[in-house]
């Protein structure tokens, strides 16, 4: 194992920061911008990399030690917020006093750095990782952050992950996929790509990012309920769990986290607040999707609907919500066509409200077009599902479980309307987007694979069909729970 390179203690980064004028030099400015406003000028003397010139100058050279942390950041990001997000992550942690950073704006020799070719970085890059053996990410925004849109970000991640380095996440105070991601110098795009097929591939690369980003914010959010300051918070934050686990359809820990997010909100804002309504609406569909007995959900459901009627109205949001939860739950249960009244009582709302090309009147007609395919009328299905989809796309994007739902029985309503060559395509982008996102194993994925194998049987393409079905017979040998998931669907007539 190499010996790590040299970087700065954290305590350097308000050095730097009151040598040159204070906070108010900074603000405002970028990382990018900070590199050759104070950067550059002030290694220009020696032409060196920050870190060599502070350790050549004997009034600073304590600052400079081996390195044990790598910063994984975007140079757009502002310096001084990605200063306070170091900071905090490092004290939460109790690791202040011992943090030195590898910074790549002060780490590499910028006035060189221009000079040398994108395999010279990645070697670098993966040399020195394997000797500091931490990597921190910085996100800012939260909930989109320009670090997964950069390249270079994505490939620290993923060299990080597969060299079995520690990593971790820090958040500014106040707060997709790789192939789309992006690179400051076009050549080094091209270069990581390269890298990217040469030794995995996108899909690969994109599941280990979203499986490791997934796990820290499950870990992290979680560990971060008991010391939310108020009972409502902690509510709040039961129930951003319960959605993450639900959109990853994992319902049973859902469950858990929906019922005590219900609780705190029933207890704290009442039996009939908007969020305790919400989130009760949200849980009894939760437990239905495990189908279990109906008489474990309907009535949460039907009491929901309720209260939600007679204290906030009709047409209110929370109403809407927990009446199309409700149909859900029957239609996921083989209620469809009650589920199918209740939708199209919904859809007849959300369009006189928002109009036919609206995100919710949308997600109501794709839901009575999967209907339709369960009750066997597919070129009714068809229809209402090719008109949703693309209202779906342009609102939530391809890769959206509301998209990737309609896309899915859209598929299905070709396929056994005699439409295979429709369907196949559609078929395929699922199989894409499913590994990549929810992972190869995924029920929902092997779902997605044997429909895709169906086609090619259809098409008579026997061969492409086999190397989707062995594999799959090989990993459902071994996990009876997911076997049984699909023998249900496969119970209920059909794959989708």
């Amino acid at each position: 194992m190499p010996s790590p390179d040299r970087g700065v203690r954290l305590s350097y980064l308000r050095h730097f920061i009151n040598s040159h004028g204070g906070e108010s030099s900074f603000a405002g400015k970028t990382t990018a911008q900070v590199c050759f406003e104070f950067v550059v000028p002030m290694t220009k003397p020696t032409e060196l990399s920050l870190v060599d010139h502070v350790a050549n100058d004997p009034t600073t050279a304590d600052y400079v030690s081996p390195a044990n942390w790598y910063v994984s950041h975007a140079w757009q990001y502002l310096f001084l917020e990605t200063v306070d997000s170091l900071e905090r992550f490092f004290a939460d942690r109790g690791l202040a006093d011992d943090a030195v950073i590898w910074f790549c704006v002060f780490n590499n020799n910028q006035h060189l750095a221009s000079s040398y070719p994108f395999e010279y970085w990645s070697t670098t890059f993966k040399n020195g990782l394997a000797a500091i053996g931490n990597v921190v990410m910085i996100m800012h925004p939260w909930n989109d952050p320009i670090v997964l849109r950069r390249s270079w970000c994505v490939f620290e991640v993923y060299v990080a992950v597969t060299m079995g380095a520690r990593f971790e996440i820090a958040l500014a105070r106040d707060q997709e996929a790789t192939e789309n991601s992006e690179a400051t110098v076009p050549s080094d795009r091209d270069g990581i790509f390269g890298l990217i097929r040469a030794e995995t591939s996108f899909i690969a690369v994109d599941r280990l990012i979203f499986s490791t980003l997934s796990s820290w914010i499950k870990t992290a959010l979680e560990a971060s309920i008991a010391s939310t300051p108020t009972p409502v918070a902690k509510a709040a934050r039961w129930l951003q769990l319960g959605i993450i686990y639900q959109n990853e359809v994992d319902h049973a820990e859902g469950e858990r986290c929906f019922r005590r997010a219900v609780a705190l909100f029933a207890e704290y804002r009442g039996p009939f607040d908007y969020d305790t309504l919400q989130t009760q609406a949200t849980l009894a569909y939760a437990i239905a999707y495990q189908r279990k007995p109906r008489r474990e959900w309907e009535p949460l459901s039907l009491s929901t609907i309720r209260d939600a009627t007679e204290h906030l109205g009709a047409t209110h949001n929370v109403t809407l919500h927990a009446r199309s939860s409700y149909a859900l739950a029957l239609s996921w249960n083989n209620d469809d066509v009650a589920a199918l009244a209740v939708h199209m009582d919904l859809y007849d709302i959300w369009r006189h409200q928002y109009g036919i090309r609206d995100w919710h009147t949308a997600g109501t007609m794709n839901k009575i077009g999967m209907c339709h395919f369960k009750l066997g009328a597919l070129r009714v299905a068809a229809r209402w599902l090719q008109k949703s989809l693309p209202v779906l796309e342009a609102h939530f994007g391809v890769d959206h479980s509301e998209t990737t739902q309609t896309t899915s029985y859209l598929a299905g309503a070709f396929t056994y309307s005699g439409q295979q060559l429709k369907a196949l395509p559609l078929q395929q982008r699922l199989v894409e987007t499913s590994e990549r996102i929810l992972g190869a194993d995924n029920p929902d994925t092997i779902v997605h694979k044997m429909n895709a194998a169906i086609l090619h049987i259809m098409a008579g393409q026997t061969r492409d069909a086999a190397a989707q079905l062995l594999p799959l017979e090989r990993s459902l040998a071994s996990r009876a729970t997911q076997s049984q998931q699909l023998a249900d669907q496969l119970r209920d007539g059909t794959v989708y």
